[in-house]
């Protein structure tokens, strides 16, 4: 699998109609089960090239591997802007051997897991349905296959091929542990339990057979990690946090629950349906079309404090509430100042509200900037009851600040902060504070006068577009010194 990652806490060459039929065939019948203790081989047959390939070529078919392993690891440990040049070169050599031989599956699939790392899914998409048209029993291919679709928020053709590779190989645990967390993005909540219980009894099975001798090492305690993180998940969205007592409120598009009382449940509930039509006038404004989602609710959990909620979430102490994505449930506590809960709710909510059209998380500063902009919200009752845009007083007296000490960041710095770099203990707060100011400068300035930037840069982000690539599609052709003036000036004077 290549980006699927699981956190407890937050942050498209074959016809379909070919493709889905393939998946959902059945396996042979003189197929038989797999061994208890087969293991997942990272060097499986499915992994070398053809028989054909020997000499110099199948040198550089090794080499390829090695340039593709090291660049991965280099983008797991350092981030994307470390390993860039190593998956640049990666891509260039598994490009090579695949116009040499356009018979050779292998580069389609080393070229569909690095086009996943750099988020071009669509293109990963293609190079593995044509690695699985050639080559039908490459279970490993379809396991990828599965993790693109996923990635585009495909579940369908996702689910059916994990499937796929799991009616070749019973037990593979890449196709089945993902399939797990695929179904439990999808809502099929006893369907992934199912798949986690298969997949803990396998890794049980292997456990043994490694302590017995008969079997090599895997990455069992590494698998079963993941499939328990999976577990805890299951249990918060099927169950909740367990409350012996519990209120709710549903309404058109979201199901509040909290422990406190039902006046509490009934109060967030409309004030989060009021945000959302903010957040629908915004979205409609950016996109002149956009796509049709299925309908679905989403929870809102309000526990009674914060002691309570950072109880249940250990290790999120700074923590004012979150969104988690993979369950799409909003998670905070009653605030003591009311107008704190506010701000949160606003926030957090866009968040759970923009993601099925942003399956890939935007640049932090853009990301975080637009929670803010709607954290701000103020609740207008007469002559109509709305929500309004203002000024969000957490960050407006920090940015000012920022700005009249010649301490905030030039612009371009700004839009080009890597996740690691917006987030660093000692910057995160400016951070912050400067990514909100420049948001709603964006948004509000001179009757809106950059709003098409917005519009560029979110259409960037939802084309998995990285960072620099984003900021020179919707700053390529405008005059950044000028803006960073104009931005400075503006936000120096808001009160």
């Amino acid at each position: 699998m290549r980006r699927i990652l699981l956190s407890l806490a937050a942050a498209p060459l074959l016809a379909l109609a070919s493709f889905v039929a393939l998946a959902q065939e059945k396996p042979p019948e003189q197929s038989k089960a797999a061994d208890p203790a087969e293991t997942d081989d990272d060097d499986g047959p499915n992994l070398q090239p053809s028989a054909g390939v020997t000499g110099e070529r199948l040198k550089r078919f090794k080499d390829a591997v090695t340039a593709f392993k090291a660049a991965e690891g280099k983008l797991e440990k350092d981030g994307y802007t470390a390993a860039k040049k190593d998956l640049e070169e990666s891509l260039r050599l598994w490009k090579s051997l695949r116009s040499e031989d356009t018979k050779e599956v292998l580069p389609l699939y080393y070229l569909g897991m690095l086009d996943q790392l750099v988020r071009n899914d669509r293109q990963a998409r293609a190079n593995l349905k044509l690695a699985v048209s050639m080559a039908p029993k490459f279970h490993e291919a379809w396991t990828e296959l599965g993790d693109t679709h996923l990635h585009l928020g495909e579940h369908k053709d996702s689910d059916a091929a994990y499937t796929k590779a799991l009616e070749i190989k019973p037990e593979h645990m890449g196709a089945l542990k993902n399939r797990a967390l695929e179904r439990l993005e999808a809502g099929r909540f006893e369907d992934s339990k199912a798949d986690v219980a298969k997949a803990l009894e396998i890794i049980a099975k292997r456990k043994a057979a490694e302590k017995a001798g008969t079997t090599k090492a895997t990455k069992a305690s590494q698998d079963a990690a993941y499939l328990n993180a999976i577990q805890l998940k299951l249990k918060l969205a099927m169950e909740g946090p367990g409350w012996k007592l519990k209120f709710e409120k549903e309404t058109e598009n979201y199901v509040i629950r909290t422990n406190v009382d039902q006046v509490l449940a009934d109060m967030f509930a409309a004030k989060a349906e009021l945000i959302r039509k903010l957040y629908v006038a915004w979205f409609e404004q950016t996109f002149k079309s956009h796509p049709k989602l299925p309908k679905r609710k989403y929870p809102i959990i309000i526990f009674a404090n914060a002691k309570e909620y950072h109880g249940f979430f250990p290790g999120m102490e700074m923590a004012g509430g979150h969104y988690d994505p993979t369950i799409r449930q909003l998670f905070f506590f009653k605030y003591v100042n009311p107008d704190d809960g506010w701000a949160v709710l606003y926030h957090e909510a866009f968040h759970q509200f923009l993601h099925p059209y942003l399956e890939n998380p935007a640049p932090d500063w853009f990301n975080e900037g637009l929670g803010d902009y709607f954290g701000g919200a103020r609740h207008v009752k007469v002559p109509e009851e709305h929500m309004k845009i203002a000024p969000f007083n957490w960050r407006l007296g920090l940015a000012k600040q920022l700005i009249a000490s010649g301490k905030a960041r030039p612009l371009k710095e700004l839009l080009c902060l890597t996740h690691n770099q917006f987030y660093d203990p000692a910057t995160m707060g400016p951070n912050y504070a400067e990514g909100w100011s420049f948001v709603y400068f964006l948004c509000q300035y001179e009757n809106q006068k950059y709003f098409p930037i917005v519009s560029r840069y979110f259409q960037a982000c939802r084309d998995g577009k990285d960072l620099e690539e984003s900021y020179k599609i919707a700053f390529g052709k405008e005059d950044v010194d000028k803006i960073d003036k104009e931005w400075r000036a503006y936000i120096t004077g808001l009160e």
